[in-house]
């Protein structure tokens, strides 16, 4: 038993056969691939934001780690560090004049479409996004899902439908549910997959997630994953 930052792995024991984080991380550190034998696995909880991933199972390449997400959802803990900071307070918009349209997209994707979720993160979901739920001050039920950000930005979506669509209130500089309409018209275009469709790939310098193949069409990068 060792206590230290575990994102530098344990390399005086090292090689390993097999590793299994503990903990959820947004992207795989290298350290651990180089630290498994070519051949070797990991099993890790990879999420870039709050419930936004699962646990994949990787395995070790010359050059890569590779594998898909379990088809069972699970999560950890965040790895913390010592020294981090604490969470930026949430700050009261310049601008809080309520903007309210309506969505097809699920109110709450963190909890019932996990993969819709973890796509948003695709389209440019703030890494910072708090959610929850409004509760009806009466029966003390859930009403409406909530999201907020740091800069103010607030995303209120009634969890009633109205033929079909739900009603979503937003104020604040950013708009939180554009990347959730996004990623679900973009889970709608890949036919619904759910995790064993998804894999992940991770090099020293970038890691990425793909749909069906490693090396197919429908890959995402250029965010922390």
């Amino acid at each position: 038993m060792v206590t230290r930052d575990e994102a530098d792995g344990l390399p005086e024991q090292a090689p390993y056969d097999r590793i299994i984080a503990t903990c959820s991380v947004p992207r795989v550190p290298w350290a651990w691939t180089e630290q498994l034998t070519i051949g070797g696995t990991i099993l890790v909880d990879v999420k870039p934001t709050t419930h936004a991933g699962n646990l994949a199972l990787l395995h070790r390449y010359p050059d890569r780690l590779e594998g898909r997400f379990l088809d069972r959802w699970a999560a950890f803990m965040t790895m913390r560090h010592h020294g981090d900071t604490p969470p930026a307070a949430i700050t009261a918009p310049q601008d809080d004049r309520p903007r309210t349209r309506t969505t097809a997209a699920p109110p709450s994707p963190w909890w019932d479409h996990r993969v819709v979720w973890l796509l948003a993160r695709f389209h440019g979901l703030p890494t910072d996004v708090a959610v929850g739920m409004q509760l009806d001050p009466q029966t003390r039920q859930p009403t409406a899902a909530t999201m907020s950000t740091p800069d103010g930005s607030t995303a209120t979506i009634d969890l009633a439908p109205i033929d079909g669509r739900h009603r979503v209130t937003e104020t604040g500089p950013t708009s939180l549910w554009d990347p959730v309409e996004h990623a679900h018209q973009a889970w709608l275009d890949h036919d619904r997959p759910d995790w064993p469709r998804l894999g992940l790939t991770i090099t020293p310098h970038h890691q990425w997630l793909w749909i069906d193949e490693p090396h197919g069409p429908h890959q995402w990068s250029g965010v922390s994953i």
